[in-house]
C-alpha cells in the first residue's frame, strides 16, 4: 500500500475481511509471515507510536455516554487549545455538523437518553459522529 492509496475489503462473510483489518490495526499479530511499515516490521515498531499512526472507525461502534464533542476527541482535554476546533473540522469532514444542527445544545448535548436533557441518535446519525472520529485523530492509516 502506497501512501495516499484508498484499498477495499471485499470478500463473502467470514472470508477474514474483519481479521485482515485488526491485523493492520494491531490488534492482532500474525501467526505467520510479516506486517511491515514503511519497510520495517511492525514488531519492531514502538506499539504507542504505532497506535497513534491507525485510526479505525468500526462498522459496529460504541455508544458512549458523553456529550457529543467528546465523542469525537474520544479522551483529549476539550479545554485545550486547538481541540474544539479540530473538533469542528472533523465533524464538518464527516456530515456529522448536520447532526450536530439537530441536537438541542450543539456538540455540547449529552448522548444519553437516559440523563437529563439527554438525546439518542440513529444509527446513520452514530456512524458519522464515529466517521468524525477517524476525521479528528487525523492519523496516516485510517481503516
Amino acid at each position: 500500500m502506497r501512501r495516499g492509496e484508498v484499498i477495499a475489503l471485499v470478500g463473502e462473510n467470514s472470508s477474514g475481511k474483519t481479521t485482515l483489518a485488526k491485523l493492520l490495526a494491531g490488534l492482532y499479530r500474525p501467526q505467520q509471515g510479516q506486517e511491515r511499515w514503511d519497510g520495517r516490521s511492525v514488531t519492531d515498531l514502538d506499539p504507542e507510536e504505532l497506535r497513534h499512526a491507525i485510526v479505525v472507525v468500526a462498522q459496529d461502534h460504541t455508544h458512549w455516554p458523553m456529550t457529543a464533542a467528546e465523542n469525537i476527541a474520544l479522551g483529549d482535554d476539550l479545554t485545550e487549545p486547538g481541540v474544539l476546533p479540530a473538533v469542528r473540522q472533523a465533524a464538518a469532514a464527516s456530515g456529522a455538523d448536520e447532526v450536530r444542527a439537530t441536537l438541542p445544545r450543539g456538540l455540547d448535548t449529552l448522548l444519553d437518553k437516559r440523563f437529563a436533557d439527554g438525546r439518542e441518535l440513529s444509527g446513520g446519525q452514530w456512524q458519522r459522529l464515529a466517521a468524525s472520529r477517524g476525521f479528528y485523530r487525523d492519523a496516516p492509516v485510517l481503516i
